[in-house]
């Protein structure tokens, strides 16, 4: 292959190789298939080679291939024998292995990285690999390090996630860092055999974050305590979902982590600081050495920052990407950003090829990829930037006023460009993961950047440095980052309180991010040549005009893009306001429920929420119901049906009602004394929805031609409370029927052997329906024959998950299902599942392709 073959070799051979990344995660082992076709290209290069002849298909197959195999070990992994795996069969194990990550301290909880080394129950013991996610109740070993040997017992469990379209992929998220087993051990089940008997260089940096986290601790007060210790040495933990919160709301919330942002600040200002130190060096400016001199040594603070962060994934790749750019302007070849990006990714990609997938990778080469896009376009100028002037500084000397100067510059122009460039190259992805668009993120990182990046960080790394010469110095340090993040935190919360703050948005669909990509590029592409043309400057004066031809090629490219997205825009108009369907998706949340319900021509209803015990631990509304809503278009239920008061019911529902546009909500009435009832009554009063009391609900109704009933329980359910014990909270939950034509669906709740039967003598004729929605998750205490015979369905679902305390459903429900010949879907193998129906014909679309029985 001819080196001339392509203008920027590197571009395409790096988009072969992410396509070949996609495709192994996609379409996961097939390896053999993928060394036949790397074997293939090779030998059509050796013979383009052979006769001479450029080469433009070949080599890219031969790197798709490679890009394909890279990422097998991931997704395709081959276990040995001894692997943890191998026995992850929900039973108890004790394990030995020794620490393999530092600690993380999440809501009162440790979680642990262990790689096992041997595995012990009933008296065995068997030698093991691989790692394991530990998690820790209260209480456990705060004080342990990486490399610690340590002892664990608990139930073994392989790591399943949710499964919902478009949703969160935890199992592929852990199997990134090479963990498939996971095990929850109480405190008093967890022993620290032993310190490693060769301290290693990553325990001791561990233990010198572990004393600046200290100090900074004894220096440093309030909020601005952990956001100092995130932004200093990357711990995060003690930063509370509040102030989270107000940092997303504004637009800053890539301040908390270690990224690109923070290494390129520290590698700016070094440069500049070395490049002033250097220019006092005659010999090197003799030689025109003081630049590469001061490049050069800036790789010491950058590498330094990076380690003493804790060296996390995004500040892995931030400093990877800051080291190659940094390379390519030692080696000249700085003037071409666009390949130096090119060659930063596919570095990092052929390092780690997962990281392709990860957000922060993604965000941080669309912020540096836009911003490369519009600095290296040919923007009219309206004249020379004066210089500063004024009594001040005649009175510094020479180089440190080029210092300041250039510093200005760079803040006054480049601040602004560079930040609304960011911002224009993330929204989708932002969108996409965090569902929320600042609306003053420009002007809230203009405020927040410089005071954090230029005074803060620098002034607490400075704190970290002296550490070791001078305790009493770094505290002094400390102490003035954190009253600079003060004046931070007070203007961001002031900003965050301001209603129009920032705006939910619903989850971008891949197409659509395609096309907002292709109109935002063909609008910076062509900006200059419009500026040029509002200015009366002819545009074929600026430096590097692009030949007329190309920019009707930009015009073009931008019209099919808009036509795309007008398309884009009828289909989810469509599918959320006229289409004439009833749509019925049972929501894989775990051991809970959580239904939605899409009438025709738009009104939605939501059946529960599922949920968790304690939503500080895992927020099943934020994390699960909420993006499955926003992927399909929805900010507003018009109805939440609780029904009844149980966690696994309720706690995602309190999300919802928080977040979203919510008119109604129905309830029995049944009030219970925990702290999720309450958050959610706080909710729904501070959002105003309207909660009709029981007695009020109308039981039946048409939502454009679908019939809702609500069958149970009775109006006077409460007053038979005392009389009839078996009324309780599961007995007493909402029984609902949704039917459109021929087919009907049936919501029966948590209701048991004794709901079952009052419901069945109530309503001999009217239970009848094709879905029915497994009462209490397939408990061996509901679905009687009884109830059975009155419902007749054709298909049960049983919303429940893979592996729990109370071993949902039961084998005994499960045969009994069997023996009528019902078909029957379980979230916990088919994820979510979703059904549609025109009245006559029933469409069924489990997530995961997994047989159902009978």
């Amino acid at each position: 292959m001819r080196l001339n073959t392509y203008a920027r070799p590197i571009i395409p051979i790096l988009i072969a190789y992410m396509a070949g990344i996609v495709l192994g995660e996609r379409i996961p082992g097939h390896a053999g298939w993928a060394m036949a076709g790397m074997m293939v290209s090779a030998a059509g290069v050796g013979w383009q080679i052979w006769k001479n002849r450029s080469a433009h298909i070949m080599p890219l197959g031969l790197i798709l291939a490679l890009g394909y195999l890279s990422i097998q070990p991931w997704v395709a992994p081959d276990f040995p024998p001894d692997h943890v795996i191998q026995h992850a069969d929900g039973k108890k194990w004790t394990v030995t292995g020794h620490v393999a990550e530092a600690p993380v301290l999440r809501s009162h909880r440790v979680k642990l990285v262990v790689a096992a080394t041997e595995l012990e129950s009933s008296g065995q013991h068997f030698r093991a690999s691989g790692r394991i996610r530990v998690t820790v109740g209260a209480g456990g070993h705060l004080d342990m390090q990486r490399g610690d040997r340590i002892r664990v017992t608990g139930r073994l469990k392989r790591v399943y996630g949710f499964h919902n379209p478009g949703g969160f992929n935890y199992e592929r998220y852990l199997a990134f860092q090479k963990i498939w087993c996971r095990m929850w051990v109480s405190a008093r089940r967890m022993t620290l055999l032993n310190h490693p008997e060769t301290v290693t260089l990553a325990r001791r940096i561990d233990t010198f974050r572990n004393t600046v986290g200290r100090s900074i601790d004894q220096s440093v007060s309030g909020e601005s305590r952990p956001v100092l210790k995130s932004l200093v040495i990357g711990d995060r933990s003690g930063i509370s979902p509040a102030v989270r919160q107000v940092f997303s709301r504004t637009g800053i919330g890539h301040l908390l982590a270690i990224s690109g942002l923070h290494v390129g600040i520290v590698a700016s200002v070094a440069f500049y600081v070395f490049k002033w130190l250097f220019s006092y060096s005659r010999f090197l400016l003799r030689r025109a050495w003081v630049s590469k001199f001061a490049a050069m040594l800036t790789f010491l603070p950058v590498v330094v920052y990076g380690v003493m962060a804790g060296m996390s994934p995004s500040t892995q790749r931030a400093v990877g990407m800051v080291a190659v750019f940094l390379l390519a302007y030692l080696a000249g070849k700085l003037q071409d950003t666009v390949n130096t990006l090119a060659v930063a990714g596919m570095g990092i990609l052929a390092v780690y090829p997962p990281a392709l997938f990860s957000v922060s990778f993604q965000l941080s080469f669309a912020a540096v990829g836009f911003i490369i896009l519009g600095v290296s376009r040919p923007w009219p100028k309206s004249g020379p930037s004066p210089r500063p002037s004024g009594p001040i500084m005649p009175k510094i000397p020479g180089l440190v006023r080029d210092l300041v100067r250039d510093l200005v510059r760079g803040l006054a122009g480049g601040l602004i460009g560079g930040t609304t460039l960011a911002i224009l190259g993330t929204l989708p992805l932002v969108m996409r993961t965090f569902n929320a668009v600042s609306l003053i993120g420009i002007g809230a990182n203009l405020l927040a950047v410089p005071l954090v990046g230029f005074i803060v960080v620098p002034i607490g790394l400075m704190g970290m440095f002296v550490y070791p010469l001078s305790a009493a110095v770094a505290g002094i340090c400390f102490h003035t980052a954190g009253f600079f993040l003060d004046i931070v935190l007070a203007v961001i919360h002031f900003l965050a309180r301001l209603p129009f703050a920032s705006l939910k948005t619903f989850t971008p669909s891949t197409i659509e991010t395609l096309i907002y990509y292709v109109l935002v590029s063909m609008a910076v592409l062509l900006a200059p040549s419009l500026l040029a043309w509002i200015k009366g400057i002819d545009r074929r004066t600026l430096p590097g005009f692009r030949a007329e031809n190309r920019l009707k090629i930009f015009v073009l490219i931008a019209v099919v893009a808009a036509l795309a997205a007008a398309v884009d825009g009828g289909y989810w108009s469509y599918q959320r306001l006229w289409h004439k369907d009833l749509r019925v998706s049972i929501i894989d949340v775990g051991t809970g429920s959580a239904a939605l319900v899409e009438f025709p021509r738009g009104p939605v209803m939501l059946i529960d929420g599922g949920g968790f015990s304690d939503n500080s631990v895992f927020d099943m509304g934020a994390r699960v119901v909420a993006p499955f809503l926003w992927r399909k278009k929805i900010m507003t239920v018009d109805t939440i049906v609780l029904s009844h008061p149980n966690s696994d019911h309720l706690n995602g529902l309190i999300y919802i009602a928080r977040h979203f546009h919510v008119r109604k909500l129905w309830t029995n009435g049944e009030a219970v004394d925990t702290e999720g009832y309450r958050h959610l009554m706080a909710a729904v009063r501070e959002a105003g929805t309207v909660m009709p009391p029981f007695r009020h609900l109308v039981k039946h109704r048409k939502v454009n031609g679908v019939t809702v009933d609500l069958l149970y329980p009775p109006d006077d359910f409460q007053s038979k409370k005392a009389a009839d014990h078996w009324r309780d909270t599961n007995n007493n939950g909402l029984v609902i029927k949704v039917a459109l034509g021929d087919v009907s669906f049936l919501f029966p709740g948590d209701i048991e052997k004794p709901a079952e039967a009052e419901l069945a003598r109530r309503f001999p004729n009217a239970l009848d329906s094709t879905v029915l929605i497994a009462p209490h998750h397939g408990s061996r205490t509901s679905s009687t024959p009884v109830f059975l015979n009155r419902v007749s369905p054709e298909i049960v679902v049983i919303s429940c998950a893979r592996t729990g305390r109370y071993h949902f459903p039961h084998p005994v429900v499960i045969k009994r299902y069997r023996r009528k010949g019902y078909r029957v879907f379980s979230t916990a193998t088919s994820g979510a599942v979703r059904m549609i129906t025109d009245g006559r014909q029933l469409k069924i679309r489990p997530t995961v392709q997994a047989d159902s029985s009978g």
